[in-house]
């Protein structure tokens, strides 16, 4: 990224750490944030997070929750917890990471599109990924997934990802 990290250390006394990053400072008037409110639903959304990391899932599971007051929220550990939860029931948005032991996003996704019937076949699927490499972008789609975002998301924008997939079910 460009920058630089730093270490200072005296035997005794004790180390300071640095990190400095070039960064450009957005003023208010051209920050692209959303203002921080809850958005419009047409009722509950059904979300299922998918990641292997406890933490990911209570993130965002709480930063929905903040921008989608109605949404009913499950969690998956990994791939296979999450195929099953979505052969037996409805979401209308599924958030998938894609690097989980047993099964990856990338097969959990193939499997969704390839073994469940309708209407789970066809429920989106949104990547949510540390890697913001255009070739990880492009085999997201090619498994069958609707977009990547990269993590971490901004929870305005996630948000309004998550109603736009899921209106278009309806």
């Amino acid at each position: 990224m460009g920058g630089e990290i730093g270490l200072k250390s005296t035997s005794g006394l004790g180390s300071c750490f640095s990190i400095t990053l070039p960064c450009q400072i957005e003023s208010p008037q051209t920050s692209h944030r959303a203002p921080d409110e809850a958005l419009s639903e047409k009722g509950p959304v059904r979300i299922l997070i998918v990641d292997d990391n406890p933490l990911n899932r209570q993130v965002a599971s709480l930063q929905l929750r903040r921008q989608l007051v109605q949404a009913e929220i499950e969690q998956a550990e990994n791939g296979v917890q999450a195929l099953e939860k979505i052969r037996s029931g409805h979401f209308d948005v599924v958030l998938l990471d894609l690097l989980m032991p047993d099964m990856d996003g990338f097969e959990t996704a193939r499997r969704v599109r390839n073994e469940l019937p309708e209407p789970q076949r066809s429920v989106p699927i949104i990547a949510l990924t540390a890697n913001n490499d255009a070739r990880e972008h492009e085999r997201c789609l090619a498994v069958g997934m609707n977009e990547s975002m990269v993590k971490p998301f901004d929870r305005v924008l996630l948000s309004k990802k998550v109603l736009e997939h899921a209106q278009r079910l309806v």
